[in-house]
C-alpha cells in the first residue's frame, strides 16, 4: 500500500497556506514543497542513495524538516540523533546505525568522526525555484526513520520505523485530538524523539 506525500498534496491544493511558522518567517506549502525538491536534488548530487542511512544531529528548524522530507522523497532513511551528545557518543550511535553521512550545524566540531560531515544549511534553500517533480508516493512498509530509545533502563537502542508506524499513529491520534487546517501545533519536543516527530505527521496529514 502507498500514500501520496501530504506536502505535495497540500502544495497543489493550498499552496498559499502556511506550512511552517518559525520565529522569523512563515513558509507556505508551495515554498516548502519546492525547497524539499531542491534539497533532494542536492542530496543526490553529493552522493546520497536510495535506502542509505543518513544521520542528522541538529536542533529542530525549518531546514531540518525540509531535509527530512527530502530524504524520504529519494527513499533514504533518516537517522535522527540528539544534538546534545558529545562527538564521541554521537560517533558510537552513527556506527550503530551504519551511517555514512552526518548533517550538523557546525561541521568543524565533528571533523574527527569517521563519516562525511556536512552543514545542513549548505543543502537547503527556502526560496528554491520551481521544479517539475511528479507525484510523490511512499510505500507504507518503506523504512523511514531510525530513532534511539530513551535508555532509561539500559543503553539506548536504535529502533527502525516505517511510514506505516508514523502514518497510523497520526491517524489514531487524530481520532482523539482532531487537527483542523486553521490549527497550529507547537513543535515543543525534539525531532529525535518519536513524540516530536509525530507532531509533523499529525499536522501535515490534516
Amino acid at each position: 500500500m502507498q500514500i501520496r506525500c501530504p506536502i505535495k498534496i497540500n502544495a497543489l491544493k493550498y499552496g498559499w497556506r502556511g506550512a511552517i511558522v518559525s520565529d522569523s518567517e512563515t513558509l507556505t506549502y508551495k515554498a516548502f514543497d519546492r525547497a524539499i525538491d531542491y534539497c533532494a536534488q542536492k542530496l543526490k548530487h553529493i552522493g546520497i542513495k536510495e535506502k542509505e542511512r543518513v544521520c542528522i544531529s541538529v536542533a529542530a528548524s525549518p531546514e531540518y524538516i525540509i531535509t527530512l522530507f527530502a530524504l524520504w522523497r529519494m527513499g533514504a532513511v533518516a537517522c535522527l540523533l540528539s544534538d546534545r551528545l558529545p562527538p564521541e557518543a554521537l560517533g558510537e550511535q552513527i556506527k550503530n546505525v551504519r551511517g555514512k553521512t552526518l548533517f550538523v550545524r557546525e561541521p568543524e566540531a565533528y571533523k574527527n568522526l569517521p563519516v562525511d560531515v556536512i552543514s545542513l544549511e549548505s543543502i537547503v534553500i527556502k526560496d528554491a525555484p520551481r521544479t517539475l517533480s511528479k507525484s510523490i508516493r511512499y510505500t507504507l512498509n518503506q523504512p523511514a526513520t531510525i530513532l534511539f530509545t530513551s535508555g532509561s533502563r539500559a543503553l539506548p537502542k536504535a529502533v527502525q520505523h516505517t511510514f506505516a508506524n508514523h502514518y497510523y499513529s497520526a491517524l489514531g491520534s487524530d481520532e482523539n485530538i482532531p487537527v483542523k487546517p486553521s490549527d497550529r501545533w507547537l513543535l515543543s519536543l525534539p525531532l529525535y524523539h518519536v513524540s516530536g516527530l509525530s507532531i509533523l505527521f499529525r499536522c501535515f496529514l490534516k
